[in-house]
């Protein structure tokens, strides 16, 4: 499913370049923006997406992720970095609780998730941060692409939000359980 997931990534990246040169370009179907905070009580998903082009100053953005509920809630966080056409100089940070990517600027493409056994967890009010810190970009010598990218992107979902309902068990469970302890008692009567 990983794969799956990076394969369409990719392919949303490169659908996505710009024709235009020096500025990021954020996708048209973030769903986040940089120094945002969300909640996680609503089950969601979250998405963001964007494009550096070549002499673009390094920065770092933040997003903050807040459960205001009563329980505790877990997110999983899926990061991409891709460096195909272009680099970022001084590499690409990722860091998200215990979640940690950092990319050089000779990895080409680099990856970080969470699993279905390991999520991050969030106590009810709390607030972690997401923080992404990248190098200004430069692009490769020898590539022959006109509009060279770098790109960064991640999704956070909270598991229940695509989860399906839960299917309630019927009253008629009830009723044949207690036909079965009937049936039960009469075998039990019937060898007395």
């Amino acid at each position: 499913m990983l794969k799956g997931l990076c394969a369409v990534s990719l392919a949303a990246a490169l659908a996505f370049l710009p024709l235009m040169a020096s500025a990021v370009t954020l996708s048209d179907t973030n769903s986040i923006v940089v120094g945002q905070s969300v909640d996680l009580r609503q089950d969601s998903a979250w998405h963001w997406d964007a494009n550096f082009s070549p002499k673009e100053a390094g920065a770092t953005y933040t997003f903050f992720f807040h459960n205001s509920g009563r329980r505790t809630r877990t997110l999983d966080f899926v990061a991409n970095v891709r460096q195909l056409s272009a680099y970022f100089k001084n590499g690409v940070t990722i860091a998200f609780d215990t979640y940690k990517l950092s990319a050089k600027s000779t990895d080409r493409q680099k990856g970080l998730s969470t699993d279905e056994m390991n999520y991050l967890t969030f106590a009810a009010n709390e607030t972690k941060t997401l923080t992404i810190t990248f190098g200004s970009v430069v692009r490769y010598s020898g590539t022959t692409a006109t509009n060279a990218m770098a790109n960064i992107n991640f999704d956070a979902i909270t598991p229940s939000a695509f989860a399906p309902d839960p299917v309630p068990l019927p009253a008629s469970s009830g009723l044949l359980g207690l036909g079965l302890i009937g049936l039960i008692g009469l075998r039990g009567r019937r060898r007395a």
